[in-house]
């Protein structure tokens, strides 16, 4: 039979593949087993994966076969295409001949994310086919928990979602964002509430209190009051430190108990910053779990707000904030809650403007820019709710009391700290006397505010379509919600237009931190918009699009979830005057390869540079998404039931197209531009990422505890290359030169420098030259200053490298 003898060869093919990956890495990478050994246990592992199997696969195709009663034969054809994508699996092994990146991850993760779509594909379509007789509806019923009503539905929810942001701030699984940014001076002030019971930071400063929770020197981000030099406050508004106080206080009590057990400070470190960090997790659980409510509500679909909910709680911005010190969180939530009561529920009982006007009334206090939303959601809401006919006093007193005394209370705070009313002296201290308010923050020309205007959704530093692609949505969405609930939907889009054009007019990009943070308090509204594009654009064209964008938003998400330092830009200062140089996005500067130039094909709009700024990428991006909005709202309503279901094999060529497309990109992936030479060798050097500094006398620096890439690139083929690596510090680290790994102790006992030699390493051969890839792992770092006090120098360091190399004669060559 030869179908039979196709199949059968397929299957083993996907099983030598599995296999020999599980060599790959097992064997033939960190262990130095004889090579007859080696391909004894690839033998071994080969004959327990094609048994195993085999086996599975015989039970399974048998199982589906006599639930659904359909052809053996063709449903063992179709579950071989769903495990096709692991034949990728083979490519592993060019990088150790031909090229010379490591793709593991990439190939790995690309096949079993391709495996797993392609078998909910599978099972969808059988689905359809047989309703009753795949049990996946009841799985899936049971999974949701469908059934439930909302309210009951939304809690469970809240939980699975507060599991998941407290196990992405543990770090166990993925790496924590870094503690940096403004989250230290947040958290400055709660140890002064915490400690001394007031806002005023002097003593703080002076006895280094940032020290538990901050290894480093901290920079002033507080100013002068009318009192005089020892009154100190910060231009970080005291409403989120409020809400750490207790979680503040518990964790300096378990991190003290810790230090006295193991007298480990930077432990006791992360377990204060984890405890800190800890309310933020809830309330953006409580947001996430609102939001899908407020989508249910909206949309009377429980499968959209599910959708909706992933999306918006599981990708770029929102993700990668779930955990961070920083007001936005609370001000969205807020703000939620507010258009949840009034336009969702419509509740204009007293209780319910009361609490509108409570939130209104403390929105100023988690930073001046909240006054914007504060004003805005307030006159909204008076336009909206509180018409002639319905207005008594009870109802007044109960929405403009709360923002009324708040405004109060903030006018007399400012004049008690600084002397004055004027807002601007949070920023500037008492020299804002005489000065025009906030004038050195508010942009004057029109070319800056429009650069911003695009720039928030478009720029490759900092775009939110450039991040999380599926907000391209947010469009269509507004404009089919318009159709359905005009009143609502028209007043969250003027609510969102409001600060997203306040947010223009302001040098504020962002600052230290992961994109998005400037429309992180709207941006709620754009993912209700786009859930709109979930629940009423329902085409096929609409879901083929929505999947894609989807895909690329998870995906994206993903790749920042195992490197969160791409997620950073150190020029993006709050006046955006800092380090006046162009720079690109890391993300796309990190993918780039020898072909393609990512970081020309997106917008530059956020540069320091007038020259470098990019605004070419527009004439594709803007008529893209403009494009993708046209489609959704054409497609809208074109499905029916009787339109034929996309073929799997379908499926697996775009799945193929895709895969193959990010292998390809990461096995090219390397950048031979800006590098660095050293007197009297004859090699030259290209950092591949942010995690190493540049050319310092004979070597150079790793920055801390990072992973940085390099490239060694030689005119002739090397026979040897040596690496001393030194620090005064103990630690280990690992190196990878090629395909060969190693690594270096340092501590007292064995010397604080060492050297490492790999002979005749791999290289490939790139137009008269030879590459090679070097890879360092660092596990420990320092600050100069803790070695010499008289130090001037900043920076985090983690271990200094000298290369050196040997060539092969010239006739060996």
């Amino acid at each position: 039979m030869p179908d039979s003898r196709t199949r059968t060869l397929l299957l083993f093919l996907e099983i030598l593949a599995v296999s020999s990956f599980a060599w790959h890495k097992l064997v033939f990478e960190p262990w130095t087993a004889p090579q007859g050994l080696s391909f004894l246990i690839l033998a071994g592992i080969l004959a327990v994966l094609g048994i195993g199997l085999s086996r599975i696969f015989k039970i399974y195709v048998g199982f589906l076969a006599s639930r659904t009663e359909e052809n053996e034969q063709d449903l063992r054809r179709f579950v071989l295409l769903t495990l096709s994508p692991f034949l990728l699996l083979y490519l592993v092994f060019l990088q150790d001949f031909i090229f010379i990146n490591d793709i593991d991850q990439v190939i790995f993760g690309a096949a079993g994310l391709a495996f797993i779509y392609l078998h909910i594909v599978f099972l969808a379509q059988l689905k359809n086919a047989h309703p009753q007789a795949i049990l996946v509806g009841k799985i899936w019923g049971q999974v949701t928990l469908k059934g439930l009503d909302p309210k009951r539905f939304t809690r469970r929810l809240f939980f699975i979602t507060l599991a998941v942001y407290v196990l992405y701030l543990s770090g166990l699984v993925v790496p924590a964002q870094p503690f940096t940014g403004d989250e230290p001076h947040y958290l400055l002030v709660t140890k002064s509430l915490v400690s001394d019971g007031d806002i005023n930071l002097y003593n703080n400063y002076q006895n280094k209190d940032y020290l538990k929770f901050y290894p480093g020197e901290l920079d002033y981000h507080a100013y002068e009051g009318k009192n005089g030099e020892r009154f100190l406050y910060s231009k970080h508004f005291p409403g989120l430190p409020v809400l750490l106080v207790p979680s503040y206080f518990l964790g300096e009590k378990i991190s003290r108990l810790v230090f006295r057990i193991t007298g480990d400070a930077g432990r006791g470190r992360q377990i204060l910053v984890f405890f800190s960090r800890l309310p933020i997790c809830f309330l953006a659980a409580f947001l996430s779990s609102a939001f899908f409510l407020f989508v249910w509500g909206m949309t009377k679909k429980r499968k959209v707000a599910a959708l909706s909910w992933f999306v918006f709680s599981f990708t770029t911005p929102f993700l990668f904030y779930s955990h961070l010190i920083y007001p936005e969180i609370p001000v969205a939530l807020i703000l939620l809650l507010i258009c949840y009561q009034i336009l969702l529920k419509k509740n204009l009982s007293n209780s319910s403007l009361l609490g509108a006007g409570l939130g209104i009334g403390l929105l100023p206090w988690f930073g001046l820019k909240y006054i914007i939303l504060a004003a805005a959601l307030f006159l909204g809401i008076v336009f909206l709710s509180l018409k002639p006919a319905g207005i008594n006093l009870k109802r007044m007193y109960a929405f403009f009391g709360p923002p009324i005394l708040s405004a109060a209370v903030f006018v007399f705070s400012l004049f008690f700290m600084y002397g004055t009313i004027s807002p601007q002296a949070v920023y500037r201290g008492t020299a804002a006397a005489g000065g025009l308010p906030l004038s050195s923050f508010i942009v004057s020309d029109f070319l800056s505010i429009l650069r911003r205007l695009l720039g928030i959704f478009f720029d490759q530093r900092v775009g939110i379509f450039v991040y999380a692609p599926v907000y391209v949505l947010c469009l269509a969405g507004l404009f089919l919600f318009a159709k359905r609930i005009k009143k609502e939907a028209l007043f969250l889009f003027g609510l969102f237009l409001v600060f997203w054009v306040f947010c223009s007019f302001t040098y504020y990009w962002g600052g230290y931190c992961p994109p998005g943070r400037p429309l992180l308090p709207v941006l709620w509204i754009l993912a209700l918009f786009m859930a709109g594009a979930f629940a009423y654009s329902r085409g096929r064209t609409s879901l083929v699009i929505r999947g894609i964008l989807v895909a690329v938003s998870s995906l994206i998400a993903f790749v920042f979830l195992r490197n969160p330092r791409l997620l950073y830009h150190e020029s993006l200062s709050s006046l955006g005057l800092y380090s006046p140089r162009e720079l690109f996005s890391n993300f796309l500067t990190r993918y780039n390869n020898l072909f393609v130039d990512w970081r020309k094909l997106v917008p530059s709009l956020s540069n320091t540079l007038p020259e470098s700024l990019n605004w070419a990428p527009l004439i594709v991006w803007i008529p893209m998404v403009l494009g993708i909005t046209a489609l959704l709202l054409r497609s809208k309503g074109s499905r029916t039931r009787q339109s034929r279901p996309i073929s799997l094999s379908a499926h697996l060529g775009c799945v193929a197209a895709f895969t193959l497309f990010l292998t390809a990109n990461a096995l090219f992936n390397f950048r031979l531009v800006n590098g660095f030479t050293f007197e009297g060798k004859d090699y030259e050097v290209f950092s591949q990422d942010e995690n190493s500094f540049g050319k310092e006398m004979d070597g150079f620096w790793v920055k801390g505890r990072r992973k940085a890439s390099l490239i060694i690139k030689t005119m002739r083929p090397v026979s040897e290359i040596r690496l001393t690596l030194s620090s005064p510090t103990e630690g280990e680290t690992a190196v990878r030169l090629s395909r060969f790994s190693d690594r270096a102790q340092r501590n007292s006992r064995g010397g604080f420098e060492k050297t490492l030699t790999f002979l005749s390493p791999p290289g490939l051969s790139w137009r008269a030259s030879h590459l090679y890839r070097l890879q360092i792992n660092e596990s420990n770092g320092f600050y100069p200053r803790e070695f010499d006090k008289n130090s001037d120098d900043q920076r985090f360091l983690g271990v200094f490298i000298k290369i050196g190399a040997t060539f092969l004669p010239p006739d060996n060559q």
